[in-house]
Formats: C-alpha cells, structure tokens, sequence
C-alpha cells in the first residue's frame, strides 16, 4: 500500500502511483496507525502519502446498502487501490466454508472492482500448518484474478510469496527479507534470493547459465543446445526456473497461439546468474 501510494518499486515490481484505502476490519486503529508508521519509516517516506483508511467500521461486503457506502468512500478519496483487512471480517457471521456464504460477498467485490477500474486485495488467513492453502470455500479463490500465499516462520526473517493462481501471468515463487530497526522503529521488506540459490538442481543450474551467456532463449533453443542433461530434462528445469521467478518472458506476458515464448533472466536469476559465473555459487 505505502509503495503503490508513493509510486516506487515494490521488491522490484513496479507499481503505479495512487491513493490507496485501507478498510480495516481487524486490527483496529491504534495497531494499525502504528503498523504502517513503521513502513513508512522503513521505506524513507514522507507521511503525507495519499493513504486513507476506515476502522472497525462493521461492514458486511454481502450487503449491497454497505457495497454502496464502500463506493462513496472510494470516490471521495479517488482511491485506485483498496486493501481489505480481513476477509472473514467482512462477511459477519458466515461460514468461510461454504459457497452460498461467501459468493455474494466475493461476487460484490468483482462487480464493484469492475465498475470503478480499481483493484482490490483482499487479506485472508491460510490453513494452519497446510502451507499455501488458504482457509474456506473453493468461491475464494475461483473469484480472484490473483491468488498469493505468504508465508513465514515464527523465528524466520525470511517472507515467501507463491503465485498460486493468476489469469495474466505465470505462477512464480519470489522472497523477501523483513528487516525491523528498533532504533527508528522501522519495518522494510528488501527482495532476496537466498532460499532459491541454494535450491537449484544441476539441470536448473546449467538452464539458467546457458539463459545468461545468450542473453534469451526458447524452449527449442534450450532442448536442442544445451549439455549436461537429456533434453526433456532441460526443458523442465527451464519451467521450473520460471516457477521460481529466476527466469521471464521477454515476448509476452500470456503468450498465444503460435508464438514460442522467449525467456530472459529475471533480476533474481540474473544475480543467481552472476554468482555462478564469479565462482561464488557452486
């Protein structure tokens, strides 16, 4: 929310700067005020950024009288990005397990999304002790266009991000380090690849060199040149590198009928890519 209201990277996307709101269901003021008070100062901002918020305000995203109170709010801030915390909360009294419960809330944010060309993310809670599944009706998840589990160790600095479903773009994992600073009482997320640089097979090693020495490469390219593995097993490694996010396509984003997607190094891989060609990563 603090990047997408200042309009800088965020763990190196891009973002496109706008007002943000924040309709907080669940952590009330004095905790949520204190919570990005520390993010601005991490990230060195002002505190004149365009973020607006409401606060234990009791909506019910089921109901179309609260859908239309929501929409004012909006309209009156000119917000292009709403974050929504937490999804339970704002279906009181549902069961997040079943689909007649959650559809009409989930079906109200989809229309509303639509009807003012704004983006919507919604926070929910995974499974306890089920990694990346998240907790509730299958209506979840089949009505985002966007699907990322977060998660961390209790004792663990390090964040992961899996993209478990996405219309647009290929399902990725990416990390990222979260860094406190008691003395300016600050909190930062700086992108890292430390968990995938220690994780790559030999066939994905030998993939994402040969990607770095030329520059791009196709699936063909990779099956027919590269040594040190079978073919098939090459081009495995390269999808499984895209998984990762150490390798992207360079020709498009979706792809489509006839067209050989072209794969470069992605900033990540690219940094993978440099430790290997160093001597450093072996």
């Amino acid at each position: 929310a603090c990047s997408v209201a200042a309009g800088i990277d965020w763990l190196g996307h891009k973002t496109r700067q706008m007002p943000v709101l924040i309709v907080d269901e669940e952590s009330g003021r004095h905790r949520l005020f204190d919570r990005m008070g520390k993010i601005i100062r991490g990230l060195g901002l002002d505190d004149d950024l365009p973020i607006y918020s409401t606060v234990m305000a009791g909506f019910d995203l089921r109901n179309d009288d609260y859908i239309e109170k929501l929409k004012n709010i909006i309209k009156a801030n000119g917000a292009g990005l709403v974050v929504i915390d937490a999804l339970a909360d704002t279906a009181p009294g549902a069961d997040e397990n079943l689909v007649k419960d959650m559809m009409p809330l989930m079906v109200n944010l989809r229309r509303l999304a639509e009807e003012l060309d704004i983006t919507i993310v919604l926070i929910h809670h995974n499974t306890k002790g089920n990694g990346s599944a998240y907790r509730g009706s299958s209506a979840i998840a089949g009505a985002v266009a966007l699907l990322v589990s977060v998660q961390s160790e209790g004792t663990d600095s390090l964040v992961k991000f899996e993209i478990v479903k996405s219309w647009d773009v290929e399902p990725r994992t990416f990390y990222a380090t979260a860094e406190w600073d008691a003395l300016d009482d600050s909190f930062k997320l700086i992108s890292t690849t430390q968990s995938n640089s220690n994780q790559l097979s030999k066939p994905e090693s030998i993939v994402l060199t040969y990607i770095g020495d030329n520059g791009t490469a196709t699936a063909s390219d990779i099956k027919a040149n590269v040594t040190g593995c079978t073919p098939n097993t090459a081009r495995n490694a390269l999808y499984q590198l895209a998984t990762m996010g150490l390798v992207e396509k360079r020709n498009s984003s979706v792809g489509g009928r006839g067209i050989q997607a072209v794969y470069g190094l992605s900033p990540s891989g690219q940094a993978i890519y440099d430790q290997i060609k160093s001597g450093v990563f072996l």
